[in-house]
């Protein structure tokens, strides 16, 4: 999409990603639709699960792990750019 504002995309996600420790966008907000699954957001603070038709929010600078086998559809804004999304170690 040729858009600096947002982006979307669909993922499938099979197990835990990431594997190890937590993911963190640093300049992107993400919004995010179940399509289909059930799984675990874990956050620093927290630990939910999820069904198809659920919303999830990750703020940008918070680190997160997904666990489970699901699709979602995500929007992100600014424009997602794998160079501001990094895996840390420990939360």
């Amino acid at each position: 999409m040729d858009e600096p504002d947002i982006s979307g995309a669909v993922a499938k996600i099979n197990g835990r990603y990431p594997e190890k420790g937590f993911a963190v966008n640093e300049q992107s907000k993400e919004l995010v639709y179940i399509l289909s699954g059930n799984g675990i957001i874990f956050t620093q603070s927290n630990k939910q699960s999820f069904a198809p038709g659920d919303v999830v929010f990750i703020n940008k600078n918070e680190q997160f792990a997904w666990q489970g086998t699901f699709s979602m559809f995500m929007v992100t804004t600014p424009k997602f750019d794998p160079e501001q999304h990094i895996i840390k170690d420990n939360p």
